[in-house]
């Protein structure tokens, strides 16, 4: 039999097959996914009903290339550092951080962009930006609105204004 568990484990050890919770040492068939089962001083128990106060929340950043999403998000995330940020630009970031879009990935960055989005909800983090132009909402922003809401978030969509005037540091073309 397997159990959810999205908290650190470790086993039990003395010919015991299963593992417990790191925190609070409540065996992992024991807790069984519910938060409850855990010790009331458990570090994992506090820290995650901490982060259910707050409510699940999702904000779909609406823009043209260029008007500042990224910023946007970053500064978000200044005031709540646990936000995770999803963005179909990451995926042409190489991990030495060089940016370089080919326009004939987009497709793949969207859907990478979307799997991690999913990966967030089905986690339950509290708080998750989507900074992506979204400038088509059916066929872009609606799966994110409506996977969101179906697992419990409150989706707000926010449309960034390129106020300033500023450029688009990503270089991706205009018409994309």
């Amino acid at each position: 039999m397997s159990y959810f568990t999205d908290y650190p484990t470790e086993p039990i050890g003395g010919g015991n097959p299963y593992s417990r919770c790191v925190y609070c040492k409540i065996s992992v068939p024991q807790i069984n996914g519910d938060l409850e089962k855990h010790d009331y001083d458990c570090q994992y128990r506090i820290a995650k009903e901490k982060k259910l106060e707050l409510g699940k929340n999702i904000i779909i950043l609406r823009s043209a290339s260029g008007a500042g999403k990224s910023t946007f998000a970053e500064l978000l995330r200044k005031f709540y550092s646990e936000a995770v940020i999803v963005c179909a630009d990451d995926y042409f970031v190489s991990s030495g951080g060089i940016y370089k879009f080919i326009p004939e990935k987009i497709g793949a960055a969207h859907q990478t962009c979307f799997d991690k989005f999913r990966y967030a909800v089905l986690h339950q983090e509290p708080l998750i930006i989507v900074a992506n132009t979204n400038s088509d909402w059916e066929n872009q922003a609606k799966k994110y609105f409506d996977f969101g809401k179906s697992n419990g978030y409150t989706v707000t969509s926010l449309v960034i204004e390129n106020r300033n005037n500023t450029q688009n540091v990503h270089k991706v073309p205009k018409n994309l």
